[in-house]
């Protein structure tokens, strides 16, 4: 079986004259990114470590800053790095991403 997601896509305008690209899904999108949403966080849940923050149930940006502060108490000479994902999703190849997950959780698809 396959599906084809649609997206809207806009560009908002950004400073220095360029544009960013902002997509927004159909509903038939939203309601299978969804589905693969539920089906992956019980898949991965128990082991996701204490580190993780980004999209985990009752974890976010808060509880990410709070434990940085915390472990910056613990050692205050600490390295913190910061980073821009900039294009990060454009440049993810999916054949490695269902390569890892049939490693992990054996085959996908048909």
């Amino acid at each position: 079986m396959s599906y084809q997601t649609t997206v809207k896509r806009f560009y908002v305008a950004k400073p220095g004259g360029k544009f960013r690209p902002i997509g927004a899904p159909n509903l038939g999108s939203k309601m299978v990114f969804k589905a693969l949403e539920i089906i992956m966080r019980e898949l991965l849940e128990d082991r996701i470590g204490n580190y993780q923050h980004g999209f985990i149930r009752e974890r976010g940006c808060q509880t990410a800053t709070m434990a940085l502060i915390e472990r910056l108490r613990q050692n205050p000479k600490a390295k913190v790095y910061e980073f821009d994902l900039k294009s990060f999703f454009n440049k993810v190849n999916p054949i490695r991403v269902c390569d890892s997950i049939e490693r992990d959780f054996g085959p996908i698809g048909d």
